[in-house]
């Protein structure tokens, strides 16, 4: 018979401390370099506004990295050395670095379908799974962007539609 014990800290979440650091250092870059947009307010009636995403992208950023420094903290373990979870978030960060460094060139559509991916491969799902998830993912951003909000996202040297 199983031992409840052992199984619930095996499946219990942990966080990871480096992970939750950069992902707060990343919200602090984010609100930083918003606030050099010279807008009023949030936006007026429906429209979002200039700072929205900024903003919102930088609660979303600082929540999780606080989210991942409290588990990492619960779960650390002294006696084990790190495991390939800090590889693992180190490419995912560098993939995000090369995802906002090829997004002018290539443009958001297929930047960003090679760069969700990439990452969902990387962490162990099928192409086909991937694909989709990034298709629909792609689907999602154009109607909320371009149909709702009448945001042109970047087309890139090949000048996708967005």
């Amino acid at each position: 018979m199983p031992n409840n014990l052992d199984e619930s800290k095996e499946t219990s979440p942990a966080g990871d401390l480096w992970l939750g650091a950069v992902l707060i250092g990343l919200a602090v870059a984010v609100a930083g370099l918003s606030s050099s947009i010279r807008a009023l307010g949030l936006g007026e009636n429906f429209d979002p506004g200039a700072k929205a995403f900024p903003l919102g992208l930088a609660l979303i950023l600082g929540g999780s990295g606080v989210v991942e420094l409290v588990l990492g903290w619960k779960s650390r373990d002294t006696e084990n050395a790190p495991s390939g979870r800090t590889k693992t978030a180190a490419i995912l960060l560098l993939g995000l670095g090369a995802y906002v460094f090829l997004l002018p060139w290539l443009g958001f559509a297929l930047s960003t379908l090679l760069m969700a991916s990439g990452m969902m491969i990387w962490l162990g799902q099928s192409w086909q799974r991937s694909l989709a998830a990034s298709v629909s993912l792609l689907g999602l951003v154009y109607l909320l962007f371009v149909v709702a909000f009448k945001v042109p996202l970047p087309g890139g040297v090949l000048n996708l539609p967005f």
